[in-house]
């Protein structure tokens, strides 16, 4: 009668056979000297093939990730390492160095309305007589209040100048989308004054703020008697950095400001007028058009 032969006889054979090509492909990497120079021996790397073999292949799949929109796109943000344990090899991961810039550049703002897109700005990219015209405000330890058409790169002008100004010190930035973020103190300061003080306290002594659509929010005694006037006093006060982008010329916005709904105080209105018009000049139109 004839034997049966079991499917798995030649598993030790194959097996050998296999271990033996992946140490020939290992050998002949160009990861196989950094391995000797990590501490690694030749029989850790024999020992732990699988593991070395691995390390390889994500290597070499993280070569194709330069940014942190590639870590998103490839759903890739960590990379493994291996390290000798005493006898052992063990595996672990780190962040991908894309990753760790944008947790890092992330550190630096208290609020982030804007989206990833724009982290990359570059201010080179802005207008050069525009950059001129942001440096001489600078200078002269004036607010940067930048107005034009939707999509003529305000906002964009905005993040640039923090990622030239700030963000390289590691300064404290908080870029509020003003409709959204004012509407929100707005509500604390009627419902909930500790979340209010909190904010208020964080929006005076960030080192640059950032308004953007400044002019857009629901307008109101309050926001501007009680929240704004309050914040921008305290921030010229400790010369702070407040950037503006805006739909509306500063002329436009100011009537915007002194028309209020049932407001009779001309005072606090001219108040208010007067401390804006003082920190932003004539304010710095980026285009009348759209470009994009």
């Amino acid at each position: 009668m004839e034997k049966v032969r079991l499917p798995f006889e030649n598993d030790v054979s194959d097996l050998k056979e296999y271990k033996k090509q992946l140490y020939a492909k290992i050998v002949k990497s160009s990861y196989y000297n950094e391995f000797l120079k990590q501490g690694f021996s030749d029989e850790d790397i024999k020992e732990n093939l699988v593991k070395f073999d691995e390390y390889i292949e994500d290597a070499e799949f993280c070569k194709k990730i330069k940014t942190y929109e590639d870590c998103k796109v490839l759903h890739k943000f960590d990379r493994l390492i291996l390290v000798k344990n005493g006898d052992f090899v063990e595996k672990q991961y780190v962040a991908l160095a894309p990753y760790v810039e944008y947790l890092e550049y992330n550190n630096c703002f208290v609020q982030r309305d804007f989206p990833d897109e724009y982290i990359d700005a570059k201010y080179l990219k802005v207008d050069k007589k525009l950059r001129g015209k942001i440096k001489e405000y600078f200078s002269a330890n004036k607010w940067i209040y930048l107005y034009g058409s939707i999509n003529s790169g305000r906002t964009y002008a905005a993040v640039s100048i923090i990622n030239k100004k700030f963000v390289p010190e590691k300064q404290s930035i908080a870029f509020l989308d003003s409709p959204l973020a004012l509407k929100e103190i707005c509500d604390f300061y009627f419902k909930n004054r500790n979340e209010f003080e909190e904010l208020m306290n964080t929006y005076s002594n960030v080192d640059c703020l950032v308004l953007d659509n400044f002019g857009s929010e629901m307008k109101s005694k309050v926001l501007r008697d009680n929240i704004l006037s309050v914040i921008f006093a305290k921030r010229i006060a400790n010369r702070k950095m407040t950037i503006f982008t805006s739909d509306f010329a500063p002329d436009v916005l100011f009537q915007l400001y002194s028309k209020l709904k049932d407001d009779n105080n001309d005072i606090m209105s001219n108040r208010f007028i007067e401390m804006l018009k003082k920190q932003i000049i004539n304010g710095l139109e980026t285009s009348p058009l759209s470009i994009y």
